[in-house]
């Protein structure tokens, strides 16, 4: 177990992580037409809050998952055994508190959500309020389960983390579909939703035995550790309340200011390109403990493994982007219809530049993270949020929804800037690396022209052209000539 990481892995684990995103959703196309057909809408959407509130309050891990898989990665280059186990007993305990208080808080609110802040039928309001209450009893399971997912992701254990995250996400859309035979009842699905969380508890359960032998034999908490892993997980933390604001805010702006109708232009083409995303946060999540135990073992390796992932995140959204840059107007006439393609296909088109910038950004990120200064990007949020907020004001009151795309753009491409910068400071080899990825830089700048500059629909299929020519020449020149790791 203690065997060095090969960068070869990082490839393996990224399609598994891809694979554990995308076999949901591909189970949720399935099943959300039944679900809606069988239970109506407002039990429907009851659901879809459900899991909102389930994923809401991932927040009280603190960041603490993250931090397992930091220090147990540096754990495991020195074969410290017996920190480990302090660290993942200490980890479970604190797991469990905050669970155990997430489930109160949800119970104590549950008649406040229901019948206060919810516009919610009188009928159903009894049935969504006891569902509430016994979704409660999940708070702890879920929490409890980030913490060991972060655990296996240490180990590399990205195959066993992923079938147990997919046999959650199936389990989700399935089993309503299994208890229409039977019942309309939101409290069975919920549940339903309990005994899927139990069950892959057990699962997390049996791949850390077999990891960490007699950790259940040896339990211990270690009040030292407590400090270190929220001193780490708490910038963490910070990052994940201040991010999703940043990602979210601009939808309910427009709403308030707009009309929800201009909003609905601009969140489907948002919520479409988006999902590019899933790409990146798959090889960033299995790049962070490689780059964690690298650091400790030889930096050099780390650096050049940084390099050459941002070729590989390239090399894959690229093309993928210019595909949606081009054809934004035509895909969404096809998809939707004419007009509402000639109402989101600039947002589409400006949002794609964004999410590409994005998506490099994930990389220099893990790095940071890596380097364990999770507080740099925290602090680099923080100050972003007010003047993303400002910005986001003005050019939406001044250009409408396409403002609004332009903002989240910008602050993406602002914030990669920055952390490409201070990935970069860490390394104290800024100079060399900046040279190395010049020409990734160069060509994501001459992609944002596309944005800036107004081309017609002709116009914009030629430049691209031009834009895909010079991605086959880095590609071949930067990314696959590039022999420097050994797969």
């Amino acid at each position: 177990m203690y065997s060095e990481i090969k960068v070869k892995t990082i490839a393996k684990n990224s399609l598994y992580n891809i694979a554990g995103f995308v076999l949901p959703i591909i189970s949720a196309l399935v099943a959300i037409p039944f679900i809606i057909k069988g239970f109506g809408v407002e039990r429907f959407g009851f659901l879809t809050l459900s899991w909102a509130i389930v994923g809401y309050f991932n927040l009280f891990d603190f960041g603490i998952s993250r931090a397992l898989t930091f220090y147990i990665s540096s754990a495991i280059s020195k074969k410290d055994l017996k920190e480990i186990k302090y660290i993942v007993c200490t980890a479970i305990a604190m797991m469990l508190f905050f669970g155990l208080i997430g489930g109160i808080i949800l119970f104590l609110l549950s008649k406040l959500i229901i019948f206060d802040l919810l516009n919610i039928s009188t009928n159903l309001q009894v049935e969504f309020q006891d569902s509430i209450k016994i979704l409660s009893l999940i708070i702890p399971m879920v929490i409890i389960s980030t913490a060991l997912k972060g655990v296996l992701e240490a180990y590399q254990c990205f195959f066993q983390s992923n079938i147990i995250q997919t046999f959650i996400g199936i389990g989700n859309f399935l089993s309503p579909l299994f208890i229409l035979f039977f019942s309309t009842s939101m409290t069975y699905i919920v549940i339903a939703m309990i005994i899927i969380r139990l069950i892959a508890l057990f699962m997390y359960f049996i791949v850390l035995g077999r990891l960490i032998p007699d950790i259940f034999r040896e339990f211990q908490v270690k009040g030292p550790y407590i400090k270190v892993l929220l001193s780490y997980g708490g910038w963490i933390f910070i990052s994940s309340v201040v991010g999703p604001v940043m990602v979210y805010f601009d939808r309910f702006f427009i709403a308030s200011v707009i009309s929800v109708s201009e909003a609905t232009y601009y969140t489907t083409p948002f919520e479409i390109v988006t999902k590019v995303t899933i790409i990146s946060v798959a090889i960033s999540s299995a790049l962070f403990p490689f780059l964690t135990s690298s650091m400790i073992q030889d930096k050099a390796k780390a650096i050049t493994a940084f390099d050459r992932v941002i070729g590989y995140v390239f090399l894959i959204t690229f093309p993928i982007m210019l595909l949606i840059i081009s054809f934004s107007n035509i895909f969404l006439s096809l998809w939707i219809n004419k007009d509402f393609a000639d109402k989101s296909s600039e947002v589409l088109q400006w949002l794609s530049i964004g999410v590409f910038l994005n998506c490099i950004a994930f990389i220099p990120l893990s790095f940071i993270h890596a380097l364990k200064r999770p507080d740099i990007t925290a602090k680099i949020h923080l100050v972003e949020l007010p003047f993303y907020i400002l910005i986001l004001v003005v050019l939406t009151n001044e250009f409408g929804i396409k403002g609004s795309a332009i903002t989240w753009t910008l602050r993406t491409g602002i914030d990669g800037l920055i952390m490409f910068y201070m990935s970069y400071k860490l390394m104290n080899e800024t100079l060399s690396v900046i040279i190395k990825n010049g020409a990734i830089i160069i060509m994501s700048l001459l992609f944002s022209l596309v944005g800036l500059i107004s081309f017609n629909q002709s116009e914009i299929l030629y430049f691209n052209a031009f834009l895909f020519f010079i991605y086959l020449i880095i590609s071949w020149k930067l990314i696959l000539t590039d022999t420097k790791i050994q797969r």
